[in-house]
């Protein structure tokens, strides 16, 4: 009784450890063929979501290599430690996604970065300083998101026109603004998660989330006011107006090994 009880358990290992990964059915890597998308030159660089309103479609454009392994496994970029090129190094990706696997994309973009990139790691739990974001005395004040179009019902040439208008009209916010030096407001519809990634890229060092804040707000995080005779305030200043604090600790973070990957994906 028990030999056949240990072949079920050895059977069903081996079975599971030959189920397939979930992958795209094709997919296209190149070098970006842009530094940035306009809309990240005017906004700067939002953390990479590999969430898509497209079922059928994924598409990834100008984003450094530690911005998309950072998605795949849905850390920060500063719990990447690889070589400093991943950093620099853009790319563009588009996929065609499975019907009915648009929840499994993160499994599928770690797949096609081994096999296009030969990409290896390891995990570590390293102790670094950081910070915790938390909810500050008095509560958080956050308000809800703009709403906004829903760019996947509109004809291709509305969606560009609805895009290129929406570019004019931060870029007429900053020429209003022209005191406002380079990263010294940003914001947008975004979840706390995503802020703390803001966060962290801007700071230098990795920012925890223990504020427990679900759902999106629109966040704007304004170090200068644009009036040259008024003061600049700190990033910390600006998460306070939030009902939120960025709290200085040593925090214990997963970082991604690279121990391999290449600078050039292999052919489409």
């Amino acid at each position: 009784m028990l030999r056949r009880v240990c072949f079920a358990i050895a059977f069903a290992i081996a079975a599971f450890a030959q189920t397939p990964r979930p992958s795209f059915e094709v997919a296209s890597v190149k070098p970006a063929i842009q530094p940035q998308s306009p809309l990240a030159r005017v906004f700067g660089t939002m953390p990479l979501s590999l969430k898509t309103r497209d079922p059928g479609r994924l598409k990834i454009t100008s984003r450094s290599l530690r911005d998309i392994v950072a998605a795949a496994y849905m850390v920060q970029p500063l719990q990447v430690s690889g070589p400093a090129w991943m950093g620099d190094a853009l790319f563009d990706i588009e996929a065609k996604i499975p019907e009915n696997q648009t929840s499994q994309t993160a499994e599928m973009m770690q797949v096609l970065l081994e096999e296009r990139f030969g990409l290896k790691l390891h995990r570590e739990s390293r102790t670094v300083p950081g910070y915790e974001l938390v909810v500050a005395k008095g509560g958080p004040k956050l308000t809800p998101p703009d709403p906004l179009p829903d760019y996947s019902a509109m004809e291709p040439e509305e969606r560009k026109k609805r895009l290129e208008e929406q570019v004019k009209q931060a870029q007429r916010r900053q020429m209003a603004n022209p005191h406002a030096g380079s990263g010294s407001s940003w914001g947008g519809p975004m979840t706390i998660p995503e802020l703390a990634v803001r966060l962290a890229n801007q700071l230098g060092d990795p920012v925890a989330d223990l504020t427990g804040i679900e759902g999106k707000y629109q966040v704007t995080i304004a170090t200068s006011s644009g009036n040259p005779d008024e003061p600049d305030v700190t990033v910390f200043d600006a998460v306070a107006k939030l009902g939120l604090k960025l709290e200085s600790r040593k925090i214990s973070v997963e970082t991604l090994v690279i121990d391999e990957v290449s600078k050039v994906p292999t052919e489409n």
